[in-house]
């Protein structure tokens, strides 16, 4: 996280929006929650899907009072008329309503027939980016497929889906595996590293091997070790323990994990790497702490009686 602060400063903006917003939502501030939120999701359009869920996962708290239900089901609402005027506002402005600017080369990154040959080990940006691996009119030659979509590497970035099924397998399947299950960071290895022009050889370029990121990288596979070990753990007991599922769910931290979960979405429909999930992960640690938290409250009461 402390490398990430360092390149890739958006880390910081995300995260301090991210935890004003849910924050706020616990404080039971929930329209001023949705503000922080709302600017979350201009700084990562993967926010989203979280900015339209979190208002319905909401109205489903058991609140305490007529109020709350009220303003529960007002807000509801509320995401889809920002998420409306943002798709006019740029339609307007920028002459496209896209979300983000870049979503179609980020799909085409996303969706090249060789991207599961980057990851986990190299960069897929620099990795793809070198020896016309990702021209567009390249992957479009002699291909009439989508021609009414004007931006040519959303293009390019379906038809490699349709032409090249079993690399939309491999690179779901990677892409799956890289978010919800790996413990090393993503990319695992710093440095230039690129797919040969005649996409037959893999170049090993510049390798920035340093202690500072060796241990930097030993960190966050414990760090993410454990928390993969305790999140399987913490559903375990919610699966098996009716009593603490219950208390969960009367709970407003049960929300903590949509951000998470929410964020797979963009990531096996786009791409992922650490730095694109470390932000929304980090909310699984005070959900999981809780969870044990009812497993102790829960074994000393048992005790008692």
């Amino acid at each position: 996280m402390l490398w990430l602060v360092n390149s890739s400063q958006d880390i910081v903006f995300e995260l301090f929006l991210l935890l004003s917003g849910f924050a706020l939502t616990i404080s039971k501030k929930y329209i001023l929650a949705l503000f922080p939120i709302y600017l979350l999701c201009l700084t990562r359009p993967q926010y989203w899907p979280c900015f339209l869920l979190l208002p319905i996962a909401i109205r489903f708290l058991e609140l305490k009072n007529k109020k709350e239900v009220k303003l529960a089901k007002k807000m509801v609402i509320i995401p889809f008329l920002f998420l409306l005027a943002t798709l006019s506002i740029n339609q307007l402005v920028f002459k496209s309503a896209a979300i983000a600017g870049e979503s179609g080369l980020t799909a085409h990154f996303g969706h090249n027939k060789n991207w599961y040959l980057s990851m986990p080990k190299f960069d897929s940006d620099v990795f793809l980016s070198t020896g016309g691996n990702m021209d567009a009119a390249k992957v479009l030659e002699g291909s009439s497929k989508f021609s009414f979509i004007n931006d040519l590497e959303l293009r390019a970035a379906l038809v490699s889906v349709i032409e090249n099924p079993k690399s939309l397998f491999l690179n779901t399947l990677q892409k799956v595996d890289t978010y919800f299950f790996a413990v090393q960071k993503n990319p695992q290895l710093s440095g230039e590293f690129f797919l040969a022009p005649d996409q037959k050889s893999i170049i090993l370029g510049t390798n920035r091997e340093s202690w500072t990121l060796l241990i930097g990288s030993a960190l966050y596979f414990v760090y993410r070790a454990l928390l993969l070990i305790f999140t399987i753990a913490s559903i375990t007991i919610l699966v098996i323990n009716p009593t603490i599922r219950k208390k969960l769910q009367n709970h407003p931290v049960v929300i903590f994990c949509i951000p998470y979960l929410t964020g797979s979405v963009a990531a096996i429909i786009f791409s992922t790497e650490t730095r694109l999930k470390i932000v929304s992960e980090l909310l699984l640690v005070p959900l999981v702490l809780y969870v044990f938290d009812l497993l102790k409250i829960n074994s000393q009461q048992a005790k008692l009686n």
